[in-house]
């Protein structure tokens, strides 16, 4: 019997070391998580089990070690000398995903011989684990079917199988060593030397043109869906009439204007469902950072996250409502978790035991109040995203009770903020660390080092780059061999030290009353075009001293190049750019329009209400944005600004009576 490469070292590392292994000590050793050591623990049982020897011991699932006795060590040693590693794959845990990886991306044809090479088992065992997969299908709403000219192949809608597709190879990635070499190397050979660089240039072009910052796994796991994209469009599976009915976003258009590099590089051509299916790679992903959330959900977006925390504030006695830290951290995770929400993508959580065990108190709160609001918008969110909301509000909590401490790191995470946050939160709480910041790994290098000044960097991923300072690799969890290692290298400091619960400290908050005032506001403007209304209402914000004419510029050259995602709702749009284009200080300009003008939105055009804006940083202006969402929510607030005088809009923005 055969067994995996990475399985047989690990029985060599049972057989030469004499006291019991831990599972989090053989997932460091060999950079794999608990899951996949689990896996190939039972794949060595198995066959030490064939091999008429007793199987592995095991303590409460989190050590192993071998059965002592000298004959039978003696009869594994010779065994191990003589396994064939040539194959990979046994156990029908193993075929079975294989299968259906070469059924999903094979541009040949799939039959039952060529299956059996690979799995190196016979006709028989092919055709049941056949029959066995069928049954599994019907829960996917898709089927293995098969013809004599085309093979076993994938019979069903072409959305839900690539989404399976993402699923398959996102479960098996480690179990499997399915690394995207690998998957091209195998199955897009004529294009092995170039496409995976292509890919990830297709993909930081995107991420460059709407300043947003991915993680690490999402920007894996854009490139094995633009994997599944590209194998399925030249075995002639096309999304065609599978168009996703939903507002067109800056991703999309800025997809549409790179997808040359793919079509020309890959000989495919991407119609507009595909972008679309593209486009919703990017808008599913987690983010680490964004320099704008603004787009055409935006206030629904924003809306949802308002009354998420002040019900949380109000259940749980905390002022998390205030905390614009919080805010924000949400805004980047829950745009893309109601986008995987929606479009049934949900995102495995890896320390979902963890959060429920750790925080269940929380875990509960969080989902009690997801299910109610998620319960209007036909929005069921499942414990693994609950989950990762459940991370923001517990190291939110636990991080407002620590003080700085005294060595300065660098986290490197790969996981996503929440999960970033949690471990920094942990470091915290049992170090004396002070984080100067978190990264990608594609982010880092040494002129980030230099920057911050940091005395170590902990990372959840192995770092290759040669660095000035040390690094440590961790799990997110902190195992215990961690632990011993960050205590080391905390030395000589004393213990962590706490501080009673207090709000964040803050200075006086911005508010809407503060932007919108007399001279921003501008009724009843004439405007030729989309773009004389953007330049009028930069021209307020200019003349009140709040941005520089390269701004207002700014303003019109991203709807030019990233379409009118600007276009928030019916008949509003809020242009904006990036801080760095010219602003001296928030500001907010309100403008009416006397006829309504077109921003080529499907959806929302035409506008007749243009609000510019202008932000310093991510958060300063966050209260004025509250305070504005629950206006424009207001249907008699938007019938004011329409038929009402620029004195009744003041007074109903400063809380005031109306004369």
């Amino acid at each position: 019997m055969n067994i995996s490469e990475r399985a047989r070292n690990i029985l060599k590392r049972l057989l030469t070391d004499d006291k019991r292994l831990s599972y989090d000590e053989l997932a460091n050793e060999f950079q794999v998580s608990e899951r996949a050591i689990r896996y190939d623990l039972d794949e060595i049982d198995s066959f030490l089990l064939h091999s008429k020897l007793p199987p592995l011991k095991r303590q409460t699932r989190v050590e192993v070690t071998l059965d002592s006795q000298h004959t039978r060590m003696d009869k594994l040693k010779e065994l191990t000398s003589t396994i064939d590693v040539s194959l990979d794959y046994f156990l029908p845990e193993k075929r079975h995903p294989i299968i259906l990886l070469d059924i999903l991306l094979s541009l040949d044809k799939v039959d039952i011989n060529g299956l059996m090479d690979k799995c190196e088992v016979s006709r028989s065992t092919i055709v049941g684990d056949i029959r066995e997969l069928r049954k599994n299908l019907k829960n996917e709403a898709i089927s293995i079917a098969y013809s004599s000219s085309s093979g076993y192949f994938f019979e069903g809608s072409e959305k839900r199988i690539r989404k399976f597709g993402l699923k398959l190879i996102t479960t098996h990635t480690e179990n499997l060593n399915l690394t995207h070499q690998t998957l091209i190397d195998s199955y897009l050979p004529d294009h092995h030397d170039t496409i995976l660089s292509l890919f990830e240039q297709f993909i930081s072009l995107v991420e460059t043109d709407v300043t947003k910052s991915y993680t690490d796994v999402s920007f894996n796991h854009m490139v094995v869906g633009l994997i599944i994209a590209v194998n399925r469009l030249k075995s002639g599976c096309l999304l065609n009439e599978e168009i996703i009915d939903s507002s067109l976003s800056p991703e999309y258009y800025s997809i549409q204007n790179h997808a040359g590099l793919l079509e020309e590089e890959c000989g495919i051509e991407l119609n507009h469902s595909e972008l679309r299916a593209i486009e919703q790679l990017f808008l599913e992903s987690s983010l680490l950072k964004a320099d704008s959330v603004i787009d055409d959900n935006w206030i629904n977006l924003n809306l949802f996250i308002i009354e998420f925390l002040e019900e949380l504030s109000e259940v749980m006695s905390l002022p998390l409502n205030q905390s614009n830290e919080l805010y924000e951290a949400l805004i980047l995770h829950l745009g893309p978790a109601i986008n995987r929400v929606k479009n049934e993508s949900p995102l495995k959580n890896e320390i979902i035991d963890y959060i429920q065990a750790e925080y269940e108190e929380i875990f509960l709160t969080v989902k009690a109040v997801l299910d109610r609001l998620g319960e209007s918008q036909n929005l069921l969110f499942t414990p693994d995203e609950i989950g990762f909301v459940t991370i923001h509000i517990a190291s939110y909590i636990e991080k407002a009770a620590l003080v700085n401490k005294e060595k300065t790191i660098l986290l490197v995470c790969n996981y996503g903020v929440g999960t970033a946050k949690l471990l920094e939160t942990m470091l915290l709480k049992h170090f004396n660390f002070t984080i100067k910041g978190t990264l990608s790994m594609r982010e880092l290098n040494q002129q980030r080092i230099d920057e911050e000044g940091v005395d170590y960097i902990v990372s959840t991923l192995p770092i290759k780059q040669d660095l000035s300072v040390p690094h440590l690799v961790v799990s997110p969890l902190l195992s215990e061999t961690d632990r011993k290692n960050l205590q080391a290298i905390e030395a000589s400091n004393n213990g962590p030290q706490f501080k009673q619960y207090s709000r964040e400290r803050r200075v006086t908050p911005i508010m809407l009353k503060d932007l919108l005032v007399e001279e921003t506001i501008e009724l009843n403007v004439e405007a030729e075009n989309w773009q004389d209304s953007v330049n009028k209402g930069g021209k307020l914000l200019e003349e009140a001293g709040k941005i520089e004419e390269t701004y207002t510029k700014a303003m019109i050259a991203s709807v030019e190049e990233l379409g009118p995602y600007i276009v928030i709702a019916p008949g509003i749009a809020m242009p904006h750019a990036s801080s760095k284009d010219g602003v001296h200080e928030v500001g907010l300009s309100l403008m009416t329009l006397t006829e309504p003008v077109n921003f080529g939105h499907p959806e929302n055009d035409p506008v007749d209400i243009v609000l510019c804006l202008a932000a310093t940083d991510h958060t300063s202006h966050l209260n004025a944005l509250k305070d504005l969402m629950a206006f424009l929510n207001d249907p008699s607030f938007i019938d004011l600004l329409k038929n009402g005088t620029k004195e009744q809009i003041l007074n109903k923005i400063n809380g005031e009576e109306s004369a």
